[in-house]
């Protein structure tokens, strides 16, 4: 079975980014989304990320429930924001923006066949 690490590097190939791409992704999404400009990302200006990786996933054929889209953003600050502290630092952004591909990647996946 696959390492997380791996399973990411794979994500990456699916959607064409290299690990560096990625990472400039991430500065240029968390400069973009840190609308307040405080130096981290709050919940508001995490939820118009969240909903367009699950717009993304719908396109693909992703069902999701209304409480799923109205608890996404909490699911995700839940998982990535390790120091509880309410906002992302740009590590926890990136991490977030990680779960992103990834399960856009499984819906890719799960949805051809």
């Amino acid at each position: 079975s696959q390492s997380a690490g791996e399973k990411f590097q794979d994500a990456l190939k699916m959607i064409g980014l290299s690990k560096e791409d990625f990472e400039k992704e991430v500065k240029a999404g968390f400069t973009a989304a840190d609308v307040d400009k405080s130096g981290a990302i709050d919940k508001k200006e995490l939820t118009p990320i969240v909903e367009k990786v699950m717009a993304a996933m719908a396109q693909l054929g992703e069902k999701f429930t209304d409480e799923e889209k109205r608890t996404a953003t909490d699911e995700v600050m839940k998982i990535v924001d390790a120091d509880k502290n309410g906002t992302l630092d740009i590590a926890e952004f990136g991490d977030a923006m990680k779960l992103g591909v990834l399960a856009l990647t499984s819906t890719m996946t799960s949805k051809q066949h």
